[in-house]
């Protein structure tokens, strides 16, 4: 399934999310090694999270970023499981919206849309959510086929940043 159009979007979550840094034209311009570079910075960066929350099992923000990297990395169910604990050990905690976006992206990596727009949407509604979050919503309604609700959210981030765009989100 193809999110196209929505801020230069255009990715295939079922081959990893690391899939919408690579492009025909990588290939072609041989930076290849370039999304080598970003794959092996996330599963560094993911060797450390794992040790930081294995020394501090009850560190919510720890077991958050750890659930955020492992599913940039295709790795939804571990995601997941370490974002609901995340969101267990913290429920009241400011970033709260991030979790449940991270648990909606879970759910694209698997392939689950339905649960996806359920989950982004309680993220982009909570108290907080950043407007990243509420493209996070425009992707899952893309990828379970409501253009509609897509193109809401979609509106919602070009009102509150027009510039936004991929870059920005994979930047944050």
């Amino acid at each position: 399934t193809m999110i196209a159009g929505i801020y230069g979007m255009n990715f295939d979550t079922r081959a990893g999310p690391l899939s919408i840094v690579t492009r025909p034209a990588m290939a072609e311009n041989d930076e290849v090694p370039a999304y080598r570079s970003i794959q092996e910075m996330i599963e560094g960066g993911l060797a450390w999270l794992e040790r930081a929350t294995m020394i501090s099992p009850h560190y919510a923000q720890g077991i958050y970023a750890r659930a955020w990297t492992e599913t940039l990395s295709g790795s939804g169910l571990e995601g997941r499981e370490h974002v609901d604990l995340a969101m267990r050990l913290s429920p009241l905690d400011p970033l709260y919206y991030a979790m449940l976006g991270t648990r909606a992206f879970t759910h694209m990596v698997q392939g689950e849309d339905a649960a996806a727009t359920e989950w982004s949407e309680r993220a982009a509604r909570a108290p907080g959510a950043h407007v990243l979050i509420a493209m996070i919503a425009a992707a899952s309604h893309t990828l379970s086929g409501d253009a509609a609700r897509a193109a809401a959210w979609a509106a919602n981030v070009r009102e509150r940043s027009p510039s936004l765009g991929r870059a920005d989100f994979f930047r944050a």
